[in-house]
């Protein structure tokens, strides 16, 4: 949640000095017809500042150019700068350091500098700050915040200074130094009463009442809290962070019933806004009261809800909490299957967070070759001295480099042994990677421990069948090549489309494709979540259809059933492994495809009685089903929307 809330005011900090109200399009035509090349790199400093994120790369690349053809200087900073902010936003932090970097040095070769390029330092430093927060290098990020406080204080901009003392505050309390957060948040609270800014003013008085809090000092939490509320103005967020404040200061203080009480208006402003990382988040600390209480089993029903908000996010730090929450909830249970399954879950985000980190923090060859070429012009005259002075030492001291050169044998056979280590590492890591593509995380983590993997009877999992009408026909129409290459294109989509979802893949069979919800990881929304994936399978059938249809060329047509009940998961054999399921179910669902109508999600009655308060649903009345009689079923239409 900090981070996230760190990342908005990085974002705020560059709309507060760059954001322009002119479109992108409007502005590439007035550069057309700029007659200057000052005017022009302005031009595209604006349009950096309101394009698609993606777009500020060539928009950047653009304006140097013409920058440095004509010897504008002064232009060049702001784009690096927001060519840094753009590298942030991909979490690529060391591409972003060293661009700041490099606009830091662009401002300081500025004769005279004007209050405005003083204040993009100030820009600059703190989104260096962001950058070295984010790499979780605390030290330099609050060097770089320390610096941007100094100019803003020297300008007089209450609201920067006030918003950099707010961040510095958030990154101390959590990295648990709670005393420097309060100091920090002390100060940044001074200085937004100066502004009168009650949006502010209120941020600030809920971020100290959540330091008071960890400090164990609920009825402090509560005067700062009760403040915020006092001056808060229907500003939703802020709302919700008050109930979650105050449901906090209650919890320490073992009042559950009021923690209770507050908690829950938080979650509902969560849902009424629709914010699903607050309602996760609200869900969980609902969870975390009744493990105190030893509700186990309503802690568990709130934490599986937040678990499937954090899954829908595909965020690995909520799922990982809350995974490693569920472990311990099942534990006390006396669950230890499940205790097991969430503690493994809860491993793998760990390590996948570390690995991503490793990698977000590892300096790409290209990043490299950057950072090289600045370090290398900044150095170039003591680089000479350097070589003279190796130079005379190499000749006098022949002995001396002698033993040297037993070093560098051992450097170099050290070398050789991480080269192969990482190499044989990078191999496991593919082999790992290959595995958990055709099987489950848990599956395959069973097979490796023991060589086989168990099946397993999973009570509710909800099975999607599709099947395209017409492919032997269509078969005779194109050539194999094309008929693969339009197979691939769909069940490519497909495969996004149950990722999206968290649902589990189990196999394609000809022109057939088969998935199922909730497993091999059970969870309360799997009907919901197949029903969901079928429609945007149906939607992308249907949009290739029309386009086909446009181009005069053969088309898909689908059939899709969906049915939920009890299967068996698991692998079988000893050679070429694949997870799949067994059934009645399956042939259930099977039978609901081949019962449907061309464009249609067809379902079984058990699955409608799961999904009957979220979707309109036609019935069908019983339809025969081969090898099933007479069978009750529905269409699928869209999602029920309420006032």
């Amino acid at each position: 949640m900090i981070r996230i809330y760190i990342v908005l005011l990085l974002i705020l900090s560059y709309i507060h000095f760059y954001a322009q109200s002119n479109s992108v399009d409007s502005l590439l035509n007035k550069v057309s017809l700029a007659k200057s090349d000052s005017e022009k790199v302005e031009l595209y400093i604006q349009i950096t500042n309101i394009c698609e994120v993606d777009d500020i790369p060539k928009y950047v690349e653009s304006g140097i150019k013409i920058a440095e053809k004509g010897n504008y200087k002064k232009g060049i900073h702001p784009l690096l700068g927001n060519l840094g902010f753009y590298y942030t936003m991909l979490n690529d932090y060391n591409k972003a350091i060293v661009t700041l970097l490099e606009a830091e040095t662009k401002i300081l070769e500025i004769n005279n500098p004007t209050k405005s390029d003083k204040k993009s330092l100030g820009v600059v430093y703190g989104n260096i700050g962001s950058a070295y927060y984010f790499q979780g290098n605390l030290k330099k990020s609050s060097d770089y915040f320390y610096k941007k406080i100094e100019i803003f204080e020297a300008l007089d901009d209450k609201y920067e200074a006030s918003l950099t003392l707010h961040n510095l505050s958030v990154m101390f309390v959590e990295s648990n130094e709670l005393d420097k957060g309060l100091k920090y948040a002390l100060e940044g609270l001074k200085l937004r009463e100066a502004l009168n800014d009650s949006v502010f003013i209120c941020e600030s008085l809920i971020l100290i009442a959540n330091i008071y809090n960890r400090k164990n000092l609920p009825d402090k939490a509560v005067e700062y809290i009760n403040k915020a509320l006092n001056i808060n103005k229907s500003n939703k967020i802020n709302e919700y962070a008050i109930y979650m404040g105050l449901g906090e200061a209650y919890r320490v203080k073992s009042d559950y019933s009021k923690a209770l009480e507050y908690i829950n208006q938080s979650l509902d402003i969560s849902i009424n806004i629709k914010d699903a990382i607050k309602a996760s988040d609200s869900y969980f600390t609902i969870g975390n009261v009744n493990m105190e209480l030893k509700n186990f089993k309503i802690a568990r029903t709130n934490y599986l809800k937040a678990y499937d908000f954090a899954k829908k996010l595909g965020n690995p730090i909520l799922i990982s909490k809350i995974a490693q929450a569920l472990s311990n909830c099942f534990e006390k249970e006396g669950d230890f299957s499940n205790a097991l399954l969430y503690s493994r879950i809860f491993k793998n985000m760990s390590d996948s967070i570390t690995n991503l980190s490793v990698k977000k923090s590892g300096i790409q060859k290209d990043m490299q070759y950057d950072f090289d070429k600045k370090e290398a012009l900044a150095k170039a005259d003591q680089d000479k001295k350097d070589a003279l002075a190796f130079a005379e030492i190499k000749r006098k001291n022949l002995q001396r480099n002698a033993s040297f050169g037993g070093l560098s044998l051992m450097m170099l056979l050290a070398i050789v042994f991480f080269t192969q280590r990482n190499r044989i590492s990078k191999e496991k890591d593919i082999s790992e990677n290959l595995l958990l593509n055709i099987l489950p995380y848990e599956t395959a983590q069973e097979l490796k421990a023991k060589g086989s993997a168990d099946a397993k009877l999973i009570d509710h999992v909800t099975v999607l069948f599709t099947d395209f009408k017409g492919f032997t026909a269509m078969a005779e129409k194109l050539s194999p090549q094309e008929l693969v290459a339009d197979l691939n294109v769909c069940f490519s989509e497909f495969d996004r489309i149950m990722e999206k979802y968290g649902i589990e893949k189990i196999k394609t069979i000809g022109d057939s494709y088969m998935a199922a919800g909730g497993l091999p990881t059970p969870n309360d929304t799997h009907a919901s979540d197949v029903v969901k994936a079928a429609f945007e399978i149906a939607q992308f059938i249907e949009e290739g259809k029309q386009r086909k249809l446009t181009e005069g060329l053969p088309y898909f047509e689908i059939r899709i059933g969906i049915h939920t009940g009890p299967v068996v998961a698991g692998i079988v054999g000893i050679k070429k492994f694949s997870y799949d399921i067994w059934g009645d179910t399956v042939n259930t669902a099977s039978r609901m495809e081949s019962s449907g109508e061309i464009g249609k999600v067809n379902i079984s009655e058990t699955t409608y009685e799961l999904v009957k308060n979220e979707f309109n649903c036609e019935f069908r009345g019983e339809v025969e089903a081969k090898g099933k009689g007479m069978v009750k079923m529905y269409f699928v239409g869209g999602l029920i929307h309420y006032k």
